[in-house]
């Protein structure tokens, strides 16, 4: 069965964008809602664990990086210290930060849950001169 953009309910605040998401949007074609419901509901309970993964890995990699200590960064991939959801190559990952948000900042990353409209997570990362301090 394939299942179309008029089986997600209409409370779904988010159902406009579906479509837009290539990577999940196949998916939810052959799976249903239901199914991607759960998904989603579950990836909002682990989010906190797969973040602080990211990050942590994220800043070591930028460290190594400026250490010397990983001989080619253009062949390396790291998650961004924000948004935390793209990966960057990591010879780029510190200009990239600086041209974005400058010298010294503070970004925040807040995750809301579609079906309830509450706020799942947030994570707030400090970043100075390109590079993530703490999160």
């Amino acid at each position: 069965m394939t299942y179309t953009y008029a089986d997600i309910p209409d409370h779904v605040y988010t159902k406009a964008f579906l479509p837009l998401l290539h990577g999940i949007w196949p998916g939810y074609q052959q799976l249903g809602w239901e199914y991607f419901k759960r998904v989603f509901d579950i990836f909002s309970k682990n989010l906190y664990t797969i973040a602080m993964g990211r990050l942590n890995d994220s800043i070591q990699t930028a460290k190594d990086v400026l250490e010397g200590k990983i001989a080619h960064p253009e062949k390396v991939l790291a998650y961004a210290f924000f948004p935390p959801v793209i990966s960057l190559r990591q010879d780029l990952q510190v200009g990239s930060t600086k041209l974005l948000y400058g010298e010294s900042v503070d970004t925040s990353f807040i995750l809301i849950d579609d079906n309830t409209q509450n706020t799942s997570f947030i994570v707030t990362a400090h970043i100075e001169d390109g590079l993530p301090v703490d999160w």
